[in-house]
């Protein structure tokens, strides 16, 4: 079985002796990928277990449907303790995570109990919200557009790539 450990330490001076590092298994995550009504998507699927908190040291364990599985079955395996988001890289947007028949696609899966996950569902669309507008001020001034969610909580803890934050510099006449 697959062990990690890791643990804090300060060396001074002297020597440590009997230093201790408690190891724990490696989580499994298996599940497949559910694409919605008239999603086009490659027959195989990029999936990557992105850090909640955006830790390098977590890594960026990924997984992969395999071509013309009609499940689109993945699984991603090495996941060390804490909280990771299910991102495509396929150009497809998340739209849930179910896991133990919870949504945690905005907090993410928690592997701090060391235990396999199995069944967890990510559904995914090629269908991309989009915002059209202007900006008006100043005449000639550079301008940008920042979208962000309304709700406070999820302005921290979304990863290496939030998914839900965009910006975009508005055009000569502020469109």
């Amino acid at each position: 079985v697959p062990l990690w450990g890791r643990a804090a330490i300060a060396v001074g001076q002297r020597d440590i002796e009997d230093f201790v590092v408690q190891l724990q298994r490696v989580v499994t995550v298996r599940g497949r990928v559910v694409l919605e009504k008239g999603t086009k998507a490659e027959s195989h699927l990029l999936i990557t277990a992105d850090p909640v908190d955006g830790d390098p040291t977590l890594g960026q364990p990924m997984g992969a449907t395999v071509p013309n599985d009609p499940l689109l079955a993945f699984t991603i395996e090495g996941l060390m303790s804490g909280r990771y988001h299910l991102r495509s890289f396929n150009g497809l947007a998340v739209v849930s995570v179910m896991a133990e028949g919870k949504d945690v696609r905005d907090v993410g899966l928690d592997t701090s109990g060391g235990r396999d996950m199995e069944d967890v569902v990510n559904s995914l669309t090629d269908r991309h919200a989009e915002i059209r507008g202007t900006v008006h001020g100043r005449p000639g001034s550079v301008a940008a557009v920042i979208v962000f969610p309304v709700e406070r909580q999820q302005w921290t803890n979304y990863g290496w790539e939030p998914d839900r934050f965009r910006t975009t510099r508005a055009g000569s006449d502020g469109s």
